[in-house]
């Protein structure tokens, strides 16, 4: 669905590293919070990544 002239905002509650096998980040159970995930490759060998979560204000 997109929705035109609707702005969003979130704020970042959680930054962290994570194995980049680890994918408990991916987790859907939110417990009804608009809650989103961005998931980076962090080094050349991508031996992690870094994890950001922001819920909705």
């Amino acid at each position: 669905m997109i929705i035109i002239g609707k702005i969003l905002e979130y704020s970042v509650y959680d930054i962290y590293k994570s194995e980049q096998t680890d994918i408990s980040c991916t987790n859907q159970d939110t417990n009804g919070l608009k809650i989103i995930t961005l998931i980076t490759c962090d080094s050349i060998n991508d031996n992690y990544r870094i994890i950001v979560k922001a819920k909705e204000k």
